[in-house]
């Protein structure tokens, strides 16, 4: 026990000088006074407090540390630089503890994937369902449950939330690739048998692809298998025309011989769909003038809001004069 103690203190991340940095660099240092990190209210992570400051956040001192961590934390408290170094890798470590509770082989997973996890633990949004997808080894659904939370679809007054979500997100789907392109090049299972062809010569590789416009949508399949047997639970998702379904990154032969697309969808995750329902698309973009709003360029289109943020893979989140935004 004790030395199973000592390996897991050994491959702790608090010792990891990059991912050190990368929660410093997320989180921020707060208000440093005269060489002292001051504490702070993260609703306004900027400002100083003091004992009289309402807290309408979470009272918060040096890399992100709060109460939980570091209990004696008052409003106008101030630590030194090593006070914080140390209180970081106190959080880190119990972090850890938290993700391995939640995360059955959290140790087992590449480094760049405990990163991810834990940055994850630390906002307090690796949520039940991602967790037990992860637990499951679904991981081409990882992504999708996780940005699919409040923390990254109301960021608030915490814009730096979704950039940080997409961070971890973009490393669950690295992941999830790698496995799929390090298993065989044949592989079986009760209901399917597939074979994945060379992606070097394959020219829909890296292309984004789109439903046709009739019927107007695809079924998202987790197997290369319209029916599975079992009340079509291979169904893990549908995309409606004219938004973008995602990136091919595999072309795949099912068992009836025809062909599918393993891809990495817009939406977050991975999925496989049916090559002669789908089509890839010379784009049309309209240029933002000044003073147009998305819901403007929408109904000038003929599109619905949703639909538009769907086509540009839900990245407009401000738009600006001379910006190029996708329209189909």
């Amino acid at each position: 026990m004790i030395k199973l103690k000592q390996l897991i203190s050994e491959a702790s991340l608090s010792t990891d000088n990059t991912f050190r940095q990368l929660v410093k660099g997320w989180e921020g240092p707060g208000p440093i006074v005269n060489g002292m990190h001051v504490a702070y209210d993260d609703a306004k992570p900027n400002v100083a407090t003091n004992s009289k400051s309402p807290i309408q956040g979470t009272l918060t001192i040096g890399y992100g540390t709060t109460k939980t961590v570091y209990p004696e934390l008052k409003p106008g408290m101030k630590i030194s630089a090593k006070k914080a170094e140390e209180l970081l890798t106190k959080g880190i470590v119990e972090h850890e503890a938290k993700a391995r509770r939640l995360v059955k082989k959290f140790d087992s997973y590449p480094a760049y994937v405990r990163q991810a996890i834990l940055n994850a633990v630390y906002r307090g949004d690796l949520g039940p369902k991602t967790a037990e997808a992860i637990n499951s080894g679904q991981w081409s659904k990882v992504s999708g449950m996780y940005l699919n939370h409040p923390n990254y679809k109301n960021p608030g007054k915490f814009p730096g939330v979704v950039k940080r979500m997409k961070s971890n997100a973009e490393a669950f789907d690295k992941y999830a690739l790698e496995l799929t392109a390090g298993g065989s090049k044949q592989s079986t299972n009760k209901t399917t048998k597939t074979t994945t062809t060379s992606t070097s010569t394959d020219s829909i590789v890296g292309k984004t692809i789109y439903p046709k416009p009739g019927p107007g949508y695809v079924n998202i399949r987790e197997t290369p298998v319209v029916d599975n047997g079992i009340f079509d639970d291979n169904q893990s998702g549908v995309v409606r025309y004219p938004n973008a379904i995602g990136v091919v990154r595999k072309v795949t032969k099912g068992q009836d011989s025809k062909t599918w697309y393993f891809v990495k969808l817009a939406t977050g995750g991975f999925g496989y769909v049916r090559s002669n329902v789908v089509k890839t698309t010379n784009s049309k973009y309209h240029v933002v003038k000044p003073g147009e709003t998305l819901i403007q360029i929408a109904k000038d289109n003929g599109l619905r809001l949703d639909d538009l943020q769907g086509v540009n893979q839900n990245s407009l989140n401000d738009i600006y004069p001379g910006q190029k935004i996708r329209l189909k």
